[in-house]
């Protein structure tokens, strides 16, 4: 929501203080935007549409595409898609998937993002999992940063 800026999340098992955007995963066979409407309803319970009352896609804002390195694997090839999307004023967040986890919102100004990017990559710097979590999840916030401005 441009007024409040954009909509941050932690889990319940998330290390203190790390929100971040939502994301969500696409499955096999899946189109971009069925998973976007997917996540949608399933981290907030509201619907993705054109209707009044119904989150809005206001603009594509591109494709994030890393290779991920793991020991064992090898290299895995991953992309974000971003989404800049308006959610409906006044409306009520209740996640609709149990396994999200969700535990709290945060409205953030936009141009916070990159703030919220540098808090990211220091979370959890005492365990290496977490810390290369919070690396990575940094970047989809730099991203989406840079096309706001």
């Amino acid at each position: 929501n441009p007024a409040d800026g954009v909509l941050l999340h932690t889990k319940t098992f998330y290390p203190a203080g790390a929100f971040r955007l939502p994301t969500g995963g696409i499955h096999i066979g899946e189109a971009v935007t069925a998973t976007l409407a997917r996540e949608i309803f399933e981290e907030t319970g509201l619907i993705l549409g054109a209707e009044m009352g119904q989150v809005q896609v206001q603009r594509f804002l591109g494709v994030l595409a890393y290779s991920l390195r793991h020991p064992q694997l090898g290299n895995a090839p991953f992309a974000t898609y971003h989404f800049l999307v308006r959610m409906p004023d006044g409306a009520t967040l209740t996640p609709q998937d149990p396994e999200e986890s969700i535990s709290a919102w945060q409205w953030q100004p936009a141009n916070d993002l990159a703030a919220v990017a540098d808090q990211l990559e220091q979370v959890g710097q005492e365990s290496a999992l977490w810390a290369d979590w919070g690396r990575f999840r940094a970047l989809s916030h730099r991203f989406v940063a840079r096309q706001l401005a």
